[in-house]
């Protein structure tokens, strides 16, 4: 008698646990989408950024990720609260940092005060597999940079074509660009996006 109680015991034991583990299983794989409204089904919605996680019609196009002014003088900065992603870290002992904008999503008129490349930002940059834009930069940043560690385009050799400076405003926070100017230059046009 206890074998049999000791059986049933076990086989409905081993039935509890085989419903969990396919329960689990089932959850564990079931794709869900978060988007503005809340979840939904992922069917019904567009490509999601890689960057943001957001739906984003842009989601296959290569970021951009542009160097940006964290000085007082250099504000307000254009194009920064389009960014999908903003990266800010100091750069010199005194406490002044830099930014690096992200860009796929969205593309602002212009983009601005562009700083110099940086060489903690380029990391960052190489692992959403970004187009690298800035206005000169360290030394060390530059040397990785010329050596191809990363696609890049720099307004010191490319200030006519991919950024502009604006005379109103004082150097070295005049240096601009928009993501059409640079998504034309001859070096990016070469590039995949």
């Amino acid at each position: 008698m206890k074998n049999i109680t000791l059986n049933k015991v076990l086989v409905w034991s081993g039935l509890v646990a085989l419903v969990f583990v396919v329960t689990f299983f089932v959850w564990w794989n079931k794709e869900i989408v978060i988007s503005k409204g809340g979840f939904a089904d992922s069917e019904t919605q567009g490509l999601a950024s890689l960057i943001t996680g957001l739906e984003c019609n842009k989601a296959l196009r290569r970021p951009v990720a542009v160097m940006l002014a964290g000085d007082l003088e250099a504000r307000p900065l254009s194009g920064i609260s389009q960014a999908d992603i903003v990266f800010e870290m100091p750069v010199a002992p005194n406490g002044i940092t830099r930014y690096m904008a992200v860009y796929q999503c969205e593309e602002p008129e212009e983009i601005g005060s562009v700083r110099s490349a940086r060489e903690d930002f380029i990391p960052l940059a190489a692992a959403m597999k970004a187009v690298y834009a800035h206005w000169g930069g360290e030394h060390g940043a530059l040397t990785k940079l010329n050596n191809k560690i990363l696609d890049n385009i720099d307004a010191m050799k490319y200030e006519t074509t991919a950024f502009f400076r604006k005379k109103t405003i004082p150097m070295p926070h005049n240096g601009f660009t928009d993501l059409d100017l640079i998504k034309t230059s001859p070096k990016i046009y070469r590039m995949v996006w």
